[in-house]
């Protein structure tokens, strides 16, 4: 029966070189990032607006509401017609609003999107040519 010391030991030099390597190409990404002026923390203003266009989505759904209301208790056409403009403009804030919300609430998902994107490709690519490399140097 053999016993746990009869395994060969594992390798870990290979993955002390593996993590040190991510590091160094973390390190050389962030470089990057910084020499390209990209500015990920700055996400104050887009959420603000996107709290804006969620309260013009608010805002526009009262007003269609109340509008609404005034138009089926209309007595006269003139009062309804006062009423749909009303109805109308609601709308209309809250489409403005719907597409404020979508627009800065989507960037920022998307902008997390491309660089993680980016950072993976980066690190298949290196991956790549290290295997390319080897291949290369293992040939006689």
């Amino acid at each position: 029966m053999a016993g746990p010391s009869s395994q060969p030991p594992a390798d870990t030099s290979s993955k002390v070189d593996a993590a040190s390597e991510d590091s160094s190409r973390l390190g050389e990404f962030e470089a990057d990032i910084r020499r390209l002026g990209v500015k990920g923390g700055e996400a104050e203003p887009e959420r603000k607006l996107a709290i804006l266009g969620f309260l013009l989505v608010l805002a526009g759904l009262v007003v269609s509401i109340v509008a609404l209301i005034s138009v089926r208790s209309a007595a006269s056409e003139l009062a309804q017609g006062d009423g749909l403009a009303l109805l109308v403009l609601g709308v209309g804030v809250a489409l403005v609003g719907t597409v404020l919300w979508a627009r800065y609430s989507l960037s920022r998902y998307l902008r997390y999107w491309l660089v993680r994107q980016i950072f993976e490709t980066r690190t298949q690519t290196d991956q790549i040519v290290e295997a390319v490399n080897r291949q290369g140097s293992d040939t006689p």
